[in-house]
């Protein structure tokens, strides 16, 4: 729909701007939008249907990476969290129960395993994260700076407010999926915290150590992690950003639109 509705706003732009300004108006097709839109393409190739079929192929191919870099990461998320809820699924069993120092053993080697698997795949994954939230908020910054810009049509505000809506969501599921790993890697303390004083042993204690200690999550090459604060620190720089703009350029908003023909 994003990308829909990004070809329809520019297509009626231009098919505006060529009723009004031009005679020729044989240049209302598709065809010639196309010809304008992927001009970069035919100074390296001719201009037939083969090249702007390339050139249109070639912007779609971009933008479903660039959407399937946060899926990708979203149902990594989900997987992983879903495998340490597993694990504090059988901790809970045994609440209420007396377990012996060899289980208790046993179940922290299979935590530690399990946080060097999350570790692994953070380890795989971190270019895939940092290239995405740099992504991310490269292009909502890029947005914020025309925020507050009057358009000419109102296909035009369509786009602006669900590209722009639609990318903060995404952006902000990508952080939420992410910071739900370390949640359930910490599920297992509510068990231990209601062992009694009298079975609390060597390795309950070092369990929990072992719990409180360790960061379990997706990083970008541990420059930041994708978690809750990370996402509300983010969202308020971009507050504090859009704010200095409207001091910095509030003569522009009041001005009016440029001329269509110009």
């Amino acid at each position: 729909m994003d990308h829909l509705l990004y070809y329809a706003s520019g297509y009626y732009s231009y098919h505006m701007h060529i009723f009004h300004c031009h005679t020729n108006h044989s240049r209302l097709s598709f065809g010639s939008y196309l010809e304008k839109e992927f001009s970069e393409t035919f100074e390296l190739l001719p201009y037939n249907m083969f090249s702007v079929c390339y050139g249109f192929w070639l912007n779609a191919a971009f933008t479903f990476l660039w959407n399937f870099m946060d899926i990708f990461i979203v149902l990594t998320s989900i997987g992983l969290a879903q495998r340490f809820r597993q694990f504090a699924d059988r901790v809970l069993a045994l609440q209420g129960r007396q377990v012996p120092d060899t289980l208790w053993y046993d179940i922290r080697r299979d935590h530690i395993r399990l946080c060097e698997l999350a570790s692994l795949v953070d380890e795989s994954m971190s270019n895939i994260v940092l290239m995405s939230c740099a992504n991310n908020v490269y292009v909502i910054c890029n947005q914020a700076l025309a925020i507050f810009t009057k358009l000419r049509h109102p296909i035009n505000y369509v786009y602006f407010w669900y590209s722009l809506l639609f990318l903060l969501a995404r952006t902000s599921l990508v952080f939420m999926s992410a910071s739900k790993i370390h949640d359930a890697s910490l599920l297992p303390l509510r068990t231990l915290y209601l062992v009694p004083s009298t079975h609390w042993t060597e390795e309950v204690q070092r369990f929990v150590s072992q719990l409180t200690s360790e960061f379990v999550g997706l990083s970008g090459y541990r420059l930041f992690y994708l978690t809750r604060k990370s996402l509300f620190g983010m969202m308020a720089t971009l507050v504090t950003y859009e704010l200095m703009l409207l001091q910095m350029d509030a003569k522009s908003h009041k001005a009016g639109l440029p001329d269509l023909c110009a």
